[in-house]
């Protein structure tokens, strides 16, 4: 493993711990806060314990106790007061209490409520000495307050029970990327704000919905460090794709100011689309119809009308209304590796992405690839540059004065010849040459174990983390460049489908979380 890859961000992403959340998307919320009655707490003292003073032994026949000046003076209660930030939908307390239903647990839809309870200590509304999730619920539950199905029906009856904690509003991003959801967050908080991100909102390849909310607890840059109460996880981005990052509530708290300023929106423009899951049929006999049944694919972008960040349904690949789908390549007939093509088309601009299928030969064998073999450029080894900026590519070795392309620093490429200090590479079918002196070899294992990229002999968040990063930089990474090198990629084949997709995302979670 090569050093770039030694500093690894912590990625998390348990779907299968977090639970599917259930709230409301008002845009508006009321500012009236009603004052509601307080639990009542019984301090009656127990008379049939005390002593009868008139019935007592000579005080002087007793010894008198004497303070050791040696001993700490004892107070009177030091039991430790509960840490509200390791509060979780799925505590045994109240992981089974039902919000509006009986079906409906804390466990399995409670992360909103979760996150509404930490959010109402932290910013002062209430104290854990007489708050918890259980009162809320219970006084939630008690007016009605969840709808039959468990979702909250109103940020305005939360503030009614838990008086000093205002929604301020549900904002949609104003950004598409991570560093602007993040900084958006960020300029709440530096206003003196808190901030509930529903951070997972998209329709899964069954097509259900799912949802999930967090608290944020602290972002430096754009690293988000939440308090997730479906998991233990703490990297936001990490863990849930940020492009699932939909909108926020912004909670003004009993010191928050009254007055505040929104972050400001782009009205530029912004399309993308994302293929979440591929088609459950990749590998075909011949003959075989085309089949993108289990495919699922997502526009976002930024509506230049509102300047806000939006989510378009996901769609399934074979009847999707938000892009289009270009099969023409595909032929049954003959064996070969064959791409299908999708794309979106709004606001004048147009967002492409593709997969792979192959078609199997007549003995059900996969054809042959066009490897660096038959087509005459053979590689010396895998090389990546970790210095200072990017790596300066030349066209010739002999003429060094102007670089015709930047390799982004830490992706590793093929060397496929030398002339003295210089070496040849292919970048987006290109031949270009680098300075060799300054470059680093990439470690290739000579054996490994599925799904344990980093070799460290353990398939672990680590190796999840660099799936991820791998898979997020083929979208903008000219063919030629990984973040993995040749070993790596087949440890990385989790699924031993010869692919490497989302599907082995999946396969990482099932095993990590067994």
């Amino acid at each position: 493993m090569h050093l770039s890859k030694k500093i690894l961000s912590a990625v998390l992403a348990f779907f299968m711990l977090a639970g599917v959340s259930a709230g409301s998307f008002d845009k508006i919320i009321a500012d009236e806060i009603i004052t509601a009655i307080a639990d009542e707490t019984d301090n009656t003292e127990n008379t049939d314990d005390k002593e009868n003073t008139d019935n007592t032994e000579n005080p002087v026949d007793e010894p008198e106790e004497t303070e050791n000046p040696d001993e700490p003076e004892k107070k009177e209660d030091e039991t430790p007061k509960e840490n509200h930030h390791l509060w979780k939908q799925f505590d045994s307390r109240w992981g089974s209490m039902g919000l509006g239903g009986a079906y409906n647990s804390m466990t399995s839809i409670g992360c909103l409520v979760t996150s509404i309870c930490i959010a109402a200590v932290d910013c002062g509304a209430v104290s854990v000495d007489n708050f918890s999730p259980i009162t809320f619920v219970n006084k939630m539950n008690s007016v009605g307050g969840f709808s039959s199905g468990g979702a909250l029906l109103s940020y305005k009856q939360v503030s009614q029970l838990i008086p000093g904690f205002q929604v301020i509003n549900n904002y949609g991003y104003k950004s598409s990327t991570k560093e602007g959801k993040a900084a958006e967050m960020k300029y709440w908080m530096n206003q003196g704000y808190y901030i509930i991100c529903h951070t997972k909102y998209y329709m899964d390849q069954n097509g259900y919905w799912q949802s999930h909310f967090v608290y944020i607890e602290d972002i430096d840059g754009e690293y988000v460090k939440m308090n997730d109460p479906g998991s233990w996880s703490e990297d936001m981005f990490g863990t849930y794709w940020y492009k699932f990052a939909a909108d926020y509530l912004v909670i003004k708290g009993p010191n928050s100011p009254d007055e505040y300023s929104e972050p400001p929106a782009s009205h530029e423009a912004e399309l993308a689309l994302d293929l979440l899951y591929y088609p459950k049929k990749t590998v075909y006999r011949l003959g075989e119809r085309l089949d993108l049944t289990g495919g699922v694919g997502i526009v976002t972008g930024i509506n230049p009308d509102s300047g806000y960040y939006w989510i378009l349904h996901a769609e399934n690949m074979g009847n999707a209304h938000s892009f289009a789908t270009y099969t023409s390549e595909f032929d049954s007939s003959a064996a070969g590796y064959y791409n299908i093509y999708f794309c979106a088309r709004l606001y004048d601009i147009e967002a492409w992405q593709k997969i792979e299928v192959v078609v199997l030969d007549e003995n059900g064998n996969y054809p042959p690839r066009e490897t660096e073999e038959n087509t005459g450029n053979t590689a010396i080894d895998e090389y990546y540059f970790i210095g200072e900026g990017d790596l300066d590519a030349y066209a010739d070795p002999a003429e060094t004065d102007e670089p015709v392309v930047s390799i982004p620093n830490g992706y590793i490429f093929k060397i496929f010849d030398i002339d003295e200090d210089y070496g040849k590479t292919v970048i987006d079918g290109n031949e270009v040459w680098v300075d060799t002196n300054i470059l680093e070899k990439a470690e290739n294992s000579e054996t490994y174990e599925k799904g344990d990229i980093n070799n460290d002999g353990v398939v672990d968040i680590c190796d999840l983390s660099l799936l991820n990063d791998y898979l997020d930089a083929l979208e903008n990474a000219p063919e030629g460049l990984s973040l993995l090198s040749e070993t790596e990629i087949e440890a990385a084949d989790i699924n031993s489908d010869g692919i490497i997709d989302r599907k082995d995302i999946i396969a990482y979670l099932d095993r990590i979380c067994l």
